[in-house]
């Protein structure tokens, strides 16, 4: 009778899925480009065998490079290297194509041994890569992860959808903050659920839930990534709404953790990506003078992870706008900005918000 049950169950989830229906959409595959050398020893004068080894070495060194985007270099604990390997025995896979810098062979007398080095530029797919490398813990521990705020909507109070999507994140080691508490990256979307179809005896109720979502920067609300609409499915012994509820957390889980969307590896590889060229702050300056500006751009100028201003900074009625690119984290970029000064003034931060940072200059 039991496995009779199960069966119908089964069947039925089965049909709420079909019903439920998939729509599928193209997924963004971010790639970074990188320089690489390598090289390899020259023997008994085979130079193209030797070209072709130093090649091989150079595209692992370009994987290794493509890695490094995404891990805190502060953070690496010792099994770090031991882990990577794993990843960098199958560079190959992870580049979508690379050419010769033209002119960059060399050999070289090296210690009595001749040896042949020669540069790559190649394309690594990270998407591929981040994959692989979250399914390693030393890696991943590593790994750079923005603060997330969700922001999904459904039927039920508390948004069951929702609260599913967060804790699903949380066992992926992100740090899940409430709205209001400086996110860096929203997940928002909608869930829905359907009735699905009853057994013969009406016991056995099922439903299905499908959610669309996106990520967005929490400030300007740019999307990163639009996931394809995922589904859930929940059943019941006789309470349909008990049955919404479970498609509802099912469909938040297969948000995250669902193959198919890549959820996960699509966040963190376009975070790493603005990291590495650099993210554009807006720091607002209140109560400053023309020449105290002069010394904040100074002062931002000589930060770690400069990069650039963008546009000219604005001043008027003692309040100075100025946007800056910076390879630093909001966070770091905060921690930063709070320890310099203008002049002997020392400044303060008064409000912050994702890339918008407001300080005033310290009167005692």
């Amino acid at each position: 009778m039991r496995l009779r049950i199960a069966q119908s169950i089964a069947c039925l989830l089965g049909v709420v899925l079909v019903c439920a229906g998939l729509s599928a959409q193209p997924k963004a595959d971010p790639e970074v480009l990188v320089a690489a050398q390598g090289s390899a020893v020259l023997v008994n004068g085979d130079i193209a065998k030797a070209e072709d080894e130093a090649v091989s070495d150079a595209k692992r060194n370009a994987v290794e490079k493509a890695l490094g985007v995404f891990v805190k270099a502060d953070t690496l604990g010792s099994g770090y290297q031991v882990a990577a390997e794993t990843i960098l025995t199958r560079s190959e896979g992870y580049i979508s194509n690379w050419n010769k810098v033209p002119g960059s062979r060399m050999i070289e007398d090296v210690h009595g041994s001749e040896l042949l080095s020669i540069k790559i530029e190649a394309k690594v797919k990270l998407i591929n890569l981040i994959t692989d490398a979250t399914d390693i813990g030393p890696i991943y521990d590593a790994v750079e992860r923005p603060r997330i705020t969700v922001q999904i909507t459904d039927e039920m109070e508390g948004s069951t959808c929702g609260t599913a999507v967060v804790r699903a994140l949380k066992a992926r080691g992100f740090e899940v903050v409430d709205a209001g508490q400086d996110a860096e990256v929203l997940i928002v979307g909608t869930a829905k659920t359907i009735d699905g179809p009853t057994d013969s005896s009406g016991a056995v109720k099922t439903a299905g839930a499908v959610v669309d979502a996106r990520v967005v920067y929490a400030d300007t609300g740019e999307v990163l990534y639009t996931a394809p609409q995922v589904q859930g499915r929940g059943a019941s012994f006789g309470d349909s709404e008990d049955a919404k509820l479970k498609a509802l957390r099912d469909a938040g889980d297969r948000l995250v953790r669902g193959d198919s969307q890549k959820l996960i590896p699509q966040v963190l590889a376009l975070w790493a990506l603005e990291l590495q060229s650099g993210r554009v702050y807006k720091v607002i300056a209140d109560g400053v003078s023309a020449d105290e500006v002069g010394r904040l751009k100074n002062a931002l100028r000589d930060m770690r992870g400069y990069v650039e201003f963008v546009g000219e900074a604005t001043y008027a009625d003692k309040r100075a706008a100025v946007n800056v690119r910076s390879k630093l984290t909001p966070e770091q970029f905060r921690d930063r900005i709070s320890a310099i000064k203008l002049g002997k003034k020392p400044v303060e931060i008064r409000e912050s918000s994702g890339r918008m940072i407001c300080i005033k200059v310290k009167t005692k």
